[in-house]
């Protein structure tokens, strides 16, 4: 649900640093991979759902989720790569 309007912006995201590569190869190559984590996170998930916290009855699997959109916003918020196309463009 939340991933669907991050997938343009991390795909330009990934042009805009792989420049001189080919957007569509690079945009396949993310949907791939993502689509892989997916397929691997699912189970263990399922996995998970069993688990549960003691103080406020929380289920790990929703745990697991939280902290993956946590880290992977820290990961963003602190993303800092040389934006090659924007740069060819400029010069």
């Amino acid at each position: 649900f939340f991933v669907g309007p991050i997938q343009p912006i991390t795909a330009e995201l990934a042009v805009e640093v792989t420049f001189p590569a080919d957007e569509n190869a690079i945009v396949a190559v993310q949907m791939v991979f993502g689509n892989l984590f997916s397929a691997v996170l699912v189970p263990i998930c399922n996995a998970a759902r069993h688990l549960h916290l003691k103080e406020n009855g929380m289920r790990m699997d929703y745990v697991l989720l939280l902290a993956l959109c946590g880290s992977g916003g820290f990961f963003f918020s602190t993303f800092d790569a040389p934006l090659l196309r924007l740069k060819s463009e400029l010069a």
